[in-house]
């Protein structure tokens, strides 16, 4: 993820065995960047039901971020489960089907896929910036504040993370320190908005601007409030 967003990014190399020149050429759309490319070429390897462990395990997990980067996120999770039957431990994978999850709504697992993903790789900001971001769709503020501060303190000056927390402090009536977060994070990248306004914060984002006019109480108060996402 570029932050979140950037969970598309993890794409891996494909070590396809096949010799023909059309499989060589399935393998590296597999491995590209343009998603719809590379869900053409991964359900290609995958369909021709001739690669088996690592593989296939890589044709799965690249057709899922792929599906990812284009919101199609129940047939990603798909991609995920079947790539978690052939490596079941694998931190790169759980996290990615911890954001699929999230985003479509399927909090509590997602939140079980972050945890095992965090056993196994307890330091990674991705992961806890995912994790953050599902307990502030559960409305658990104080639980996504803390993850949100942990990914900040390994990685600090993301983008993503400084606007997703500053969406949790809002809803927290923290708005003062929201506002300092949104702007932190449009002067890294100024449609971070935009962006996030896909996920289920529209409200937040709709009110940024009269944030900017209104006092607000400060400092990571831990207020409550009952904004709605």
């Amino acid at each position: 993820m570029r932050g979140i967003l950037a969970v598309a990014g993890l794409v891996v190399g494909l070590a396809i065995s096949q010799p023909a020149s059309a499989q060589s050429a399935n393998a590296r759309a597999c491995d590209d960047p343009a998603p719809d490319r590379a869900i053409k070429g991964c359900s290609e390897i995958i369909e021709a039901g001739g690669e088996r462990g690592m593989s296939l395990f890589q044709a799965h997990f690249n057709r899922g971020l792929a599906y990812a980067q284009r919101n199609r996120h129940l047939n990603a999770i798909a991609d995920y489960d079947a790539a978690l039957k052939i490596r079941r431990k694998d931190a790169a994978v759980l996290k990615s089907r911890c954001w699929s999850r999230s985003v479509a709504g399927r909090l509590t697992q997602a939140i079980e896929d972050c945890n095992a993903a965090l056993a196994l790789n307890p330091d990674d900001p991705d992961t806890l910036e995912m994790r953050g971001f599902t307990w502030r769709k559960m409305r658990e503020f104080e639980k996504s504040l803390a993850d949100y501060d942990a990914a900040l303190a390994l990685r600090p000056e993301r983008a993503d993370t400084l606007f997703g927390r500053g969406v949790t402090l809002y809803d927290m009536g923290v708005r003062e320190d929201a506002l300092a977060d949104f702007a932190a994070a449009r002067s890294l990248q100024p449609d971070i908005a935009d962006r996030y306004a896909r996920f289920g914060v529209r409200r937040a984002i709709d009110n940024y601007g009269s944030m900017t006019r209104t006092g607000a109480p400060s400092s990571h108060a831990l207020t409550a409030s009952t904004v709605s996402p």
